[in-house]
């Protein structure tokens, strides 16, 4: 903790004890400005510098509030067999976009995905956040795009994601001439034939012509 004359030239320096506690003995009355550095991983929930009028005969009160920081992390993988676990041989996916969002929704940092599919938010207060994930182009979520986490002061909370590759059902309907149940040449397409796609539970997830 500094303390400042009224030309803003440093005139005194300390450290808090054991309580937090600190002072500046001997003060000559006027105005000053008190001055607190942040230890490392710790964030101000109050100013940094506060003003001060020093009565004579007087004293005069400056206390700061800091709050240990944290960080999330977490890894946007290739989930091939679908059971939202990165488990060995899943390779992260790289420049995937991961946004945080604080307790009230609000945007607090983007981020990209390393090569490893790796992400990390660093310098965080503690609190509740949110983690969203974008899927990557040809890709397809096997874990939700959202994760609520809640980070605790000094410590850190991870968010995992799993994507997997998207592919394509395709074929013809066509005019089986021969009977032969393939698609020999003169046998022409049929237009405008309904054609669904049913999941494993045989629910419809898509119908095309």
């Amino acid at each position: 903790v500094e303390l400042l004359d009224s030309t803003d030239t440093v005139i005194a320096t300390t450290t808090t004890d054991a309580n937090g506690n600190y002072s500046f003995e001997d003060v000559v009355p006027g105005d000053y400005t008190v001055q607190e550095t942040d230890l490392p991983n710790y964030t101000s929930i109050t100013t940094n510098t506060e003003d001060v009028t020093v009565p004579p005969n007087g004293s005069a009160i400056a206390n700061f509030g800091d709050r240990q920081i944290g960080s999330i992390t977490g890894v946007v993988f290739n989930d091939a067999n679908s059971n939202g676990t990165p488990d060995p041989g899943e390779d992260g996916l790289q420049n995937v976009t991961v946004e945080l969002l604080d307790g009230d929704g609000n945007p607090v940092g983007t981020t990209l995905t390393d090569a490893n599919g790796g992400y990390s938010f660093e310098d965080l207060a503690p609190g509740d956040y949110t983690v969203q994930e974008t899927d990557p182009a040809g890709y397809t979520s096997t874990t939700p795009n959202e994760k609520d986490v809640t980070l605790p002061p000094g410590g850190s909370a991870t968010a995992n994601f799993g994507d997997r590759q998207e592919g394509t059902i395709s074929g013809a309907v066509f005019d089986d001439l021969n009977g032969n149940g393939l698609h020999d040449p003169g046998e022409e397409g049929l237009p405008g034939v309904t054609v669904e796609l049913l999941d494993s539970t045989g629910a419809v997830i898509d119908t095309t012509t």
